[in-house]
């Protein structure tokens, strides 16, 4: 009887310890900001999908330890005013580039951008005050013929 028991209770001890792994991976592989559905923005007739950062603490953790992008997708960081804004790769998980938004124009792209790990050593900044900041799969500027001045639309 007394092993029977103990059979019963270590199994209930290795359901409720199966549960907390799998909650625990799922937390762990969750996107760390969720997409915002329905929030869109197009330049040069391209249409991509973002998810927004558009507060400090979405800021602060922006792409870190997010998986990759569709061609499709990317961060839109919103900020409350025009300055010169600036970034790094910290934790990233695959290259970017970095388009620098000044209300309804382009101002610039940092291009081809690599993934930096804990120590990121580098630090790419915007060429003038912007107020929002595109992060897209690298490559994407250059595929789509992004340049300085291009009309940016949103629908967010």
């Amino acid at each position: 009887m007394a092993y029977k028991r103990i059979l019963e209770k270590t199994a209930l001890l290795l359901f409720v310890l199966a549960l907390v792994v799998v909650f625990f991976a799922y937390a762990r592989l969750r996107p760390a900001v969720a997409p915002n559905q329905g929030s869109f923005i197009e330049i040069n007739g391209q249409r991509i999908e973002v998810e927004l950062a558009d507060t400090p603490a979405r800021q602060a953790r922006g792409l870190s330890d997010h998986p990759a992008f569709t061609d499709k997708q990317g961060m839109l960081f919103i900020f409350p005013q025009k300055q010169i804004q600036s970034f790094w790769m910290k934790e990233m998980l695959f290259p970017l580039d970095i388009i620098w938004i000044d209300g309804g124009r382009v101002a610039g792209s940092a291009p081809d951008l690599p993934p930096e790990g804990q120590t990121p050593k580098n630090i790419y900044s915007s060429p003038e005050p912007v107020d929002r900041v595109l992060e897209v799969n690298a490559g994407w500027a250059e595929r789509h013929k992004v340049k300085t001045g291009d009309r940016v639309e949103y629908h967010l």
